[in-house]
């Protein structure tokens, strides 16, 4: 980023949307695991971002977890 080849394609999204499309893709994980994973997003959460950069970020997060978890 602090070079400058990282092209980021800022716009506003829905974070809320973003995680509730994102969790699905999990399911088979989670349930070769027998883990439960429960989201309790209800209110829009309006953010500035690049959503192919943060989209990434949450499935690093949820692949972090669910392996180290």
């Amino acid at each position: 980023i602090t070079t400058g080849k990282l092209a980021l394609n800022m716009r506003v999204i829905d974070l809320a949307d973003t995680v509730r499309d994102v969790l699905p893709r999990f399911s088979d994980q989670l349930q070769e695991l027998r883990v439960g994973l429960q989201s309790e997003i209800t209110d829009e959460c309006i953010v500035y971002c690049d959503p192919f950069r943060i989209e990434q970020v949450i499935i690093n997060l949820l692949t972090n977890a669910l392996k180290y978890g």
